[in-house]
This record gives structure tokens, C-alpha cells and sequence, in this order.
């Protein structure tokens, strides 16, 4: 059996190089689309496969999120040009979690053949009292939530997909649709694993840079796209704190980690929310990532930057013809 991943990536220099390793300590290959990078992200990625490690480096100019195009064409190009039975789309703070490569394979071959598979999505909470010492150890002191409040999984996909043309990943990988705007009730059946066989850690908060970076670049770059945040959104809620001048805090990061994926409406105390030790992250260690981490300022202005760019030439006057 052969198992690649597949990630878009932007600005993920703190912990791409975690996550490439953690992951290819299961998969076969990993295809990595960086999509405008402005931190160290390409470099990182560039130097791990320098090492010889199973990597696909490819890129995205695009200055606006079209995150389920241009996953779902990385995706084709995987399955075009690997033996890949199987496919996991990722994010950079997600995290394969499994007992071992052949609990993993026991259950992805018990998936139906008219399926593909859907995994659970815990999300890990870590100790943001804490100073930085770096992704490892912000990884392993992280607990994970004893029930998760939202409902989101993160779909496997099997071989079948590249035989179906019109099919795509939705947005954020959470399912197959056998085509652009299909209704849930015509989806494609999903095999659901038991999380202890096959589950999908998810780190979406390490510490305030990157958050800043995250929220601030992703509303951006979904503007361009014309796929901005509703109003339910607790994303759309920090991005307007952000541009308050409101503290991104300790207490603030636990809130919205505890809290993820659920309408601002329906949060509740992050401070009575029950935690778990779960540890998910392989035996690795780093040799690429900085050790301190950035001010997000030049990563915000490079996204700002772009969008001028791309309304000046929007405005600017088409040539004219040579008579």
C-alpha cells in the first residue's frame, strides 16, 4: 500500500518543518504546495529536501485563497504522478495520529470501495502561559480537548477520485464532493475511523506571531478571493481585535484554541474546559527552524503589499492599438 499526503502552505516557518517530519514517519511522500510565502517557509522545505527526504515542492502565485482548487489540483497531480492508493490532504498544523504505519494501513483497507475516509479532528490546546521554546516543545506540552464541540473531520482520499473527473475536495478538506456545489445529501459515502486507529491531530494556535499572521493574511487573502469570513466566523472576531489595537494574550489564544470552529455566540469559558494528556507528535528533532520566532509585521505588509500590486494593475490603462 502507498500513502502520500498532500498540504498548501503560507507563512508556516515555525512549524512546517515538524510537521513534514512527524508525517513522513507514515506517509510515502509528501507534495507541499507553499502558496506566496513571505517567512522562511520555502527555505525550510527546500533544505529538507536537500536531505533526501520523500518531497514534492511545488507553488502557488495566486494572491487570493482558492484553498479547495488548488488542493484539489495538487491532489490530481499526486495521484497523475505517484502510485498513491491513498491520499491525506493537510494543513500545516495538522498531525497524523495513529498506534503504528500498520494499524494505519488495517484501516484504511477496511474503508468500502465506494468510500472514501473521514477522520476525527481533535484540536490540542497548549500552554500559552508558557515563554517560546520552540514547536517540539510546544507540541508536546499541548493537551488535547476531552470533548470536541465542533463537528468538522478530515477526509482521506482514495485512488477511486482521480477516475472522477468533476470530484473536489471542499473547503478545508472536510469532505469529497462529486461535484462543484454539490448538497451533503449528495455526497459521496464517507468511512468514518475510530479515532484511536486514525485521527488527525490539530495544533491551529502556537502563540501570538503566528496567530497575528494567521488570521490577519488569511482574511486578506480571502477578500482577494471573494470568499470573505461571516459574521459567525471567530476568525472574522480576531482579525476586528487585531485591528482594534484589542491584546492577542495568553488568555485570548486559549479562548479561541478552546473554542475553534464554534460561532463566537456559542463559546464557552475556556478557563472550565477539560484537557487531556494525548501525546501525538513522532521522535523527531529539528535542524532547519529558527529559534526565535519572528515579528509578524513584514509578513502582514509582503500580503498588503500584494493586494496593492494586484489593484494597480487591475487600474491600469490597456495598451492601445498600433494603427
Amino acid at each position: 500500500m502507498k500513502i502520500w499526503g498532500v498540504a498548501m502552505v503560507r507563512n508556516e516557518a515555525d512549524i512546517i518543518e515538524c510537521f513534514v517530519r512527524h508525517n513522513l514517519t507514515l506517509l510515502d511522500g509528501l507534495a507541499v504546495v507553499d502558496h506566496r510565502s513571505a517567512d522562511d517557509t520555502v527555505l525550510i522545505l527546500k533544505a529538507l529536501a536537500r536531505e533526501g527526504l520523500p518531497l514534492m515542492l511545488l507553488a502557488n502565485e495566486a494572491v487570493a485563497y482558492a484553498q479547495k482548487e488548488i488542493m484539489t489540483s495538487a491532489l490530481r497531480h499526486v495521484l497523475s504522478s505517484t502510485p498513491a492508493d491513498y491520499v491525506f490532504p493537510l494543513d500545516a498544523d495538522e498531525f497524523i495520529k495513529t498506534p503504528s504505519r500498520e494499524r494505519m494501513e488495517r484501516a484504511l483497507a477496511a474503508m468500502p470501495a465506494n468510500a472514501h475516509g473521514l477522520m476525527t479532528w481533535p484540536t490540542y490546546v497548549p500552554d500559552f502561559e508558557l515563554p517560546w521554546e520552540g514547536i517540539v516543545a510546544c507540541a508536546r506540552r499541548a493537551r488535547r480537548l476531552s470533548e470536541e464541540r465542533h463537528q468538522h473531520g478530515k477526509v482521506v482520499v482514495a485512488r477511486r477520485f482521480a477516475a472522477a473527473p468533476r470530484a473536489l475536495l471542499a473547503g478545508g478538506n472536510h469532505a469529497v464532493l462529486p461535484w462543484f456545489g454539490a448538497e451533503a445529501a449528495e455526497l459521496d459515502p464517507h468511512h468514518v475511523f475510530e479515532r484511536s486507529e486514525l485521527a488527525l491531530a490539530h495544533l491551529p494556535h502556537r502563540s501570538v506571531q503566528q496567530f497575528v499572521v494567521k488570521i490577519v493574511v488569511n482574511r486578506l487573502a480571502r477578500i482577494a478571493a471573494g470568499r470573505d469570513l461571516t459574521e459567525q466566523k471567530p476568525r472574522l472576531h480576531a482579525y476586528n481585535r487585531i485591528c482594534a489595537g484589542l491584546p492577542v494574550d495568553a488568555a485570548y489564544l486559549r479562548a479561541m484554541t478552546v473554542n475553534f470552529g464554534i460561532p463566537t455566540e456559542q463559546w464557552i469559558d475556556p478557563t472550565a474546559a477539560a484537557l487531556v494528556v494525548d501525546p501525538f507528535l513522532a521522535d523527531i528533532t529539528l535542524r532547519h527552524t529558527p529559534a526565535e520566532q519572528a515579528s509578524p509585521l513584514p509578513v502582514v505588509l509582503d500580503a498588503v503589499e500584494q493586494l496593492a500590486l494586484r489593484e494597480a494593475g487591475a487600474r491600469r490603462p490597456l495598451p492601445r492599438p498600433t494603427p
